[in-house]
């Protein structure tokens, strides 16, 4: 759900359950006027993540804010930020606050960023699973929230994939060079785009799942081989080579490169060796 929907729905919820006045409690001059139940449920002191049942929960927290509202969404970030660094990065927990809907289905954006596209990466499967709220009086009247997310531990495997940048590769061609040349095109893609790919050659085809292939990524590459002609001793092929760098975790090509090239040669088969050869030439020097 959007932030906005997120926190009507908490208010209306915490009108009906409780609205609970806490009892006058203190801590030195501050005093709480009031709270979501009435007392502090035992999730709030949860530290870091909480594994368990398939499952992890993150507890966000936020103090001295001067709304509802805000302290649910500041403690809702911090959340969030709890996830990034459960995966190594530390983030502040108001640079993220970025929950969108497409087509009914609920993401939010955290502080880890896809090392081959270049975008946040998103949060896309989880519930709101706890949120506390109490008012203080200190100062002057400011409110604290606690918020308690949990995701499946397969959007959690889901999200190390991603992070990682692992891939997966296969080449259909008929050519034994295609394979080395494919292999020098991997080193460029993993020093400009950091995917570290699988050093076997994978027999899997290019919309296998994630789940099969446990990367995030895989490298297609196709080898046509046109017609050979034959002038004064020298052979010349025709060749055309697609390349496809694939999101396995989004089912879609992120980016493609073709080469139709004509290899020279003083042999048929030499003549295709160089035709892969330029191809790829190509095609590495294309990548940025």
């Amino acid at each position: 759900m959007t932030i906005s929907r997120f926190i009507s729905s908490l208010m209306v919820l915490i009108a009906a359950v409780s609205c609970g006045t806490a009892e006058n409690t203190s801590r030195g001059e501050d005093v709480m006027l009031k709270s979501s139940t009435s007392s502090r449920p035992a999730w709030v002191n949860s530290a870091g993540a909480v594994k368990g049942s398939g499952e992890v929960r993150f507890v966000g927290r936020s103090s001295g804010a001067k709304s509802e509202a805000d302290a649910v969404q500041l403690a809702t970030n911090d959340a969030f930020a709890k996830l990034s660094s459960h995966f190594g990065v530390s983030v502040k927990s108001d640079f993220i606050s970025s929950e969108q809907e497409t087509d009914g289905n609920y993401t939010y954006s955290i502080g880890l960023q896809s090392k081959v596209t270049g975008s946040k990466i998103t949060v896309k499967n989880y519930i709101v699973s706890g949120s506390y709220i109490e008012q203080w009086q200190r100062s002057g009247r400011e409110y604290d929230a606690f918020v308690m997310i949990t995701v499946p531990d397969s959007e959690i495997a889901r999200i190390r994939v991603e992070v990682e940048g692992t891939g997966s590769w296969h080449v259909d061609c008929k050519s034994g060079e295609a394979v080395a040349k494919t292999k020098e095109l991997m080193q460029v893609l993993n020093e400009k785009r950091g995917i570290k790919f699988k050093p076997a050659q994978s027999a899997e085809n290019s919309d296998a799942g994630f789940e099969k292939l446990q990367t995030a990524y895989h490298l297609s590459v196709k080898c046509e081989i046109g017609k050979t002609a034959e002038y004064d001793g020298e052979f010349y092929t025709n060749l055309r080579t697609t390349v496809e760098l694939i999101s396995l975790l989004d089912g879609k090509v992120i980016e493609s490169w073709n080469a139709d090239v004509k290899g020279g040669a003083f042999s048929k088969e030499d003549s295709l060796i160089k035709a892969v050869e330029d191809s790829f030439k190509q095609i590495t020097g294309s990548v940025r």
